[in-house]
């Protein structure tokens, strides 16, 4: 059932939270729905139905649907709790809501599973859909942009709510563009098995803030980004990184 679940998550993050800034992506989580991001997650399952050897079997249609209209839900689902987060003075988002992407898609293979043995047959659920091997580092990179910043900042925002500021403006700021390189690049290292390097890249970005951890509300800031941030970094390269 990985297939199923790594489709599942990568239909909801890349459509969600994408390549935006985080400020981009915090504006949408406040609008209405976008048709376009409903068509784009069409796209993602019709592709890897393309790729079944079940694509042409009734069964498989109606799985879809039902995959289809479950994803559809918890998006919606996903932006109300933002929103309502957002407007509670969680400027983030809690980290738990920001977790819902996940849990839709290890529940999803669960629901699909107790559906009517005639509508769906048990013993062809894993062979209705196929990710294509490049599927699983395409979602890392996905999720470690802008999901892994809006996660990372909204656990900032628990443990030290002062010490995180909004962006005044939707583009891109120094801190967030230093975050996603520090994640890609220790997700390649992991990947390739190089560990050691991944202190390289944490004792660079903390030589910059050096003279600021003499504030401990910083140097705990600090520490606690860092450590969330990579920490997703090295887990997603455990998990997805390349072979």
């Amino acid at each position: 059932m990985l297939d199923l679940y790594l489709i599942s998550l990568f239909s909801l993050i890349l459509t969600e939270y994408g390549f935006q800034t985080r400020k981009r992506a915090l504006i949408a989580f406040e609008d209405r729905w976008r048709w376009y991001r409903t068509l784009l997650r069409a796209v993602i399952w019709v592709g890897a139905f393309t790729l079944s050897s079940q694509i042409g079997s009734r069964r498989a249609v109606i799985y879809y649907v039902i995959a289809f209209a479950l994803g559809e839900g918890w998006a919606y689902l996903l932006r109300h709790l933002i929103k309502r987060d957002i407007q509670g003075g969680f400027a983030y988002g809690r980290p738990g809501v920001h977790l819902l992407p996940f849990l839709f898609a290890a529940i999803m293979p669960l629901i699909l599973r107790f559906l009517p043995e005639g509508l769906v047959p048990r013993l062809h659920l894993s062979g209705i859909i196929t990710a294509p091997d490049i599927l699983g580092p395409a979602f890392a990179v996905v999720m470690l942009w802008n999901w892994a910043t809006l996660f990372t900042v909204s656990v900032l925002g628990l443990v030290r709510p002062e010490q995180v500021e909004e962006e005044i403006h939707p583009l891109i700021g120094a801190g967030e563009v230093i975050g996603i390189l520090e994640r890609l690049i220790t997700f390649v290292l992991v990947s390739v098995g190089g560990f050691a390097a991944v202190g390289f890249v944490v004792a660079a970005k903390a030589a910059v803030r050096y003279p600021q951890f003499k504030k401990r509300e910083f140097a705990e800031y600090f520490l606690v980004g860092t450590l969330c941030s990579v920490g997703l970094a090295v887990l997603t390269a455990l998990t997805f990184g390349l072979r």
